[in-house]
């Protein structure tokens, strides 16, 4: 099939997209699609589908559960069409619902993939230091009094490479657990705590059991060796509570030449000038 573009035509070929998103998880059941749910994945595969007039399969670079959120996460998908990012991210933002923003929208090699391409995610965990009903569906609102030197001297244990098998939830266990941190920090933003961790990889609600360890850590539960012990161990017992998912965000995912949470808008592959029809020499306007 072709499409007539301002005067000429141009012919499908087969195009990589990626689509930065931001969500607020609290109406979603998650990322990946579920039957009778409401997810990411699921609304914008349907919106992709109907923009591009085909079915697509869309791969996501983390599977948030139910209830969390991304500031920048990518997805990605493959498509014979004559559409180009630009009218992907006009049909996208004028379709999306309120709660799904979409970003940026990019043409990529094909043999990208946003979940196998990328490099390292980081995620960001809020909690409140007070109840606070505003901010209740956005962050953990603790009660309790959290000592900030405790809690951070227990990040001493997230370096390096390491055995995170303590730290993913019984039945979720991959053949291998290794993970390699790349940032464990906690930082105080007025009457929140803000922890991050990036890494190449992620086990199931690592990063809520990370966050409940420290938050135990913090209220004099646990001490702040105990999380040392249990990556050396591998004894999930010894962590603590899982936090709950409204606190969370996947913040960035980085990959070899860019990262998420730029610039908005779309681009195209400058290499790559639209293929036209037989016998059409025109180009298609690349738009950056």
């Amino acid at each position: 099939m072709q499409f007539p573009v301002e005067g000429r035509v141009l012919a499908r070929v087969e195009r990589c997209f990626s689509i930065e998103v931001a969500y607020e998880g609290g109406a979603f059941a998650g990322w990946q699609i579920q039957p009778d749910q409401r997810t990411v994945q699921g609304e914008l595969t349907l919106l992709c589908s109907r923009i591009m007039d085909q079915q697509i399969g869309l791969t996501g670079a983390g599977r948030t559960d139910a209830g969390v959120h991304a500031l920048a996460s990518l997805c990605s998908f493959k498509a014979s069409t004559a559409r180009r990012a630009r009218e992907l991210h006009q049909g996208l933002r004028r379709l999306a619902p309120a709660d799904l923003l979409v970003r940026r929208v990019d043409e990529r090699p094909l043999d990208f993939s946003a979940r196998f391409s990328a490099c390292a995610r980081q995620y960001l965990y809020k909690i409140v230091r007070r109840e606070d009903p505003f901010r209740r569906n956005l962050a953990w609102c603790s009660s309790y009094r959290l000592d900030v030197d405790r809690m951070r001297l227990a990040l001493a244990a997230l370096q390096g490479k390491r055995d995170c098998r303590a730290l993913c939830v019984a039945g979720s266990l991959p053949p291998t657990a290794w993970c390699q941190f790349q940032l464990a920090e906690l930082q105080e933003v007025g009457d929140e705590l803000h922890f991050r961790v990036r890494c190449d990889r992620f086990l199931h609600s690592m990063v809520r059991s990370l966050a409940g360890t420290l938050h135990d850590v913090g209220r004099g539960r646990l001490e702040p060796s105990a999380l040392e012990v249990a990556l050396a161990t591998g004894e999930r017992h010894l962590i603590g509570v899982v936090a709950p998912p409204h606190g969370l965000y996947l913040e960035r995912v980085e990959y070899k030449d860019f990262s998420t949470g730029g610039d908005t808008g779309w681009s195209q592959r400058e290499e790559e000038a639209a293929p036209t029809a037989a016998g059409d020499e025109t180009k298609s306007e690349d738009m950056a």
